[in-house]
């Protein structure tokens, strides 16, 4: 299959069979960069998934922006690794809140509604 350059940094290629809608076969997109002297290419997805040029654009100017300043991922596997640990650490959080606000009282109502089970 034959890539497309659709604009610097972003190329699409077309799915032989699969279509997008009635009219038009269905977009692969990705994006290619220079990051420390390297080569990147990474995958945005198909065009039938929701991904369109415009997002791709976007996709690419984040990722060169967080390279000029320095601040925020540098690549799309560094914002999903960094997306997946905040959510980690949001779920610690709300696991955390959730066994402070178990108050005594509640938890020795169920230890006698069980206890008093195992006696009948």
């Amino acid at each position: 299959m034959k890539w497309i350059k659709v604009r610097p940094g972003i190329r699409y290629r077309e799915h032989p069979t699969r279509k997008h809608g009635q009219l038009r076969k269905d977009r692969y997109y990705t994006i290619y960069y220079k990051l420390d002297g390297k080569f990147k290419v990474e995958i945005i997805g198909w065009e039938s998934e929701g991904i369109t040029e415009h997002k791709a654009v976007l996709a690419l100017a984040n990722l060169k922006e967080a390279q000029r300043t320095g601040v925020g991922a540098r690549t799309l596997a560094e914002k999903r690794k960094l997306h997946k640990e905040e959510a980690e650490k949001e779920e610690t959080v709300r696991l955390q809140q959730a066994r402070e606000q178990i108050a005594f009282g509640s938890v020795f109502e169920k230890y006698l509604e069980v206890v008093s089970k195992d006696q009948v």
